[in-house]
């Protein structure tokens, strides 16, 4: 597996609304599984938290879940290479400063169109 940074896609400086578990489909489980999802204030779009986005939140907030509300993040796409498929994937990168001319946008609501699912990274 080798991992980086595809050109034409750009980091996104986002703040944590809330963080939530929630039933998604998993082609390696092929069925649903629950996993922790996190919303930002700034879209709609949630983020699954994989194993490697779990570790780096940890270790920026601590493992107190409630700790990174309303913190703002770094999140970066990356390019891996697993078992043969390229994919892009969303990776929490580090902290991000506050938002120029003051508060973050207000929240945007975390309800999803039965359409929309979450990402996947």
């Amino acid at each position: 597996m080798t991992t980086n940074r595809p050109s034409g896609l750009n980091a996104a400086s986002l703040t944590i609304a809330d963080v939530v578990i929630e039933e998604v489909y998993s082609q390696s489980e092929r069925g649903k599984v629950k996993v922790p999802v996190m919303y930002f204030r700034e879209t709609k779009k949630g983020l699954i938290l994989t194993p490697t986005n779990q570790d780096k939140l940890s270790a920026l907030f601590g493992d107190d879940v409630t700790a990174c509300l309303g913190q703002r993040i770094i999140i970066e796409p990356h390019t891996m290479n697993v078992a043969g498929q390229t994919r892009t994937v969303a990776r929490i990168v580090g902290k991000a400063p506050p938002p120029a001319g003051g508060l973050p946008p207000k929240p945007a609501s975390t309800e999803q169109p039965a359409s929309d699912q979450p990402t996947t990274s």
